[in-house]
């Protein structure tokens, strides 16, 4: 088949250009660096043209997958194709892992989970998620799964009782069933 049938079935090929942005789906980027959202257009019903011309842009934003989320066509405007771009040449931060930034001293924290509160034998607290690289906490050795409990005596009751803690407070934290005394500073 040549180029002109391709065009008009709507399955153009990558020109050299997108050649190296490539089609993929969630799985296949769950360990790569999410680059936000692209939407290709074309002037005519052609779904080819319009991812064609999403992966030109994602390959100027760096992209090296897209995940096709969504394709239109709309009347009198032409094909809408949408995705997300994935550098999959980098690892996610994780800041992007988590979707937010980190809270004070670096860490991500939540209400404990429920299935852990029996385990636990406790309801309240903040229960760490992830820790920021060469953040405060990281220094302190705070590690994902431990539980803070108090910051400078003071009882933790959520997350949101940490947002005023700043380098050099005492934390207790709870770490395999025992209470530990751990200072952050960097």
């Amino acid at each position: 088949m040549n180029a002109f049938w391709f065009t008009l079935l709507g399955i153009a090929s990558a020109t050299s250009a997108t050649a190296q942005v490539r089609p993929a789906n969630f799985d296949e980027v769950a360990n790569c660096a999410s680059l936000g959202e692209i939407e290709g257009k074309s002037g005519v019903c052609s779904l080819g043209r319009a991812r064609a011309d999403a992966m030109k842009d994602a390959t100027a934003a760096g992209a090296t997958h897209i995940v096709w989320t969504n394709a239109r066509c709309v009347l009198f405007v032409g094909h809408r194709a949408t995705g997300e771009m994935f550098d999959c040449n980098r690892k996610p931060t994780i800041a992007e892992r988590q979707g937010r930034p980190p809270g004070p001293l670096g860490l991500y924290l939540e209400l404990i989970p429920a299935d852990l509160r029996g385990p636990l034998r406790r309801n309240t607290g903040a229960y760490v998620t992830a820790v920021a690289d060469e953040s405060a906490a990281f220094f302190a050795n705070i590690v994902p799964g431990d539980v803070i409990i108090a910051v400078r005596n003071r009882e933790v009751r959520t997350p949101k009782d940490l947002d005023s803690a700043t380098e050099g407070d005492v934390l207790t934290v709870m770490r395999d069933g025992k209470e530990l005394q751990i200072g952050t500073r960097r």
